[in-house]
């Protein structure tokens, strides 16, 4: 599955051992799932998971089972880490939300929370409860 941007290029794309589309609703099942997708400044993401949920023509891509995200923020050197059971990803929004158990590596630091939403736009990430982390100088 791939959806293009305005300018032709790969938003994202969505490969999976098994694809199975609900003809009444559009809705897509995938099953052991990789993902790459770009953000606006150009930075490559990639995630894999168990299941995955997404609707033709949608930026709106719900991942499950051991999500495993990874990507670079624009400006940054250091690779960012999402570790999580269940994720929602906007594409056209650049917004990566869950409100499950969730671990996040970043420069060599761990934070584990509950809950997290992350503006890749922005490089804004919000954790939201229980944050448990330890960063060193």
């Amino acid at each position: 599955v791939v959806e293009t941007g305005s300018d032709g290029l790969p938003l994202y794309t969505l490969q999976a051992r098994q694809l199975q589309q609900d003809s009444d609703s559009d809705i897509i099942h995938l099953t052991t799932v990789h993902m790459t997708f770009r953000d606006a400044a150009g930075g490559q993401w990639q995630a894999q998971a168990a299941q995955a949920t997404a609707r033709r023509d949608s930026a709106q891509i719900e991942l499950n089972g051991a999500v495993d995200v990874s990507g670079t923020f624009a400006g940054s050197d250091k690779p960012a880490h999402i570790l999580t059971d269940r994720l929602h990803l906007d594409t056209h929004a650049e917004i990566i939300h869950t409100r499950s158990a969730v671990a996040l590596s970043w420069a060599g630091n761990v934070v584990n929370a509950r809950g997290m939403v992350l503006n890749i736009k922005d490089h804004n990430v919000k954790l939201e409860s229980e944050v448990h982390g330890h960063f060193l100088p």
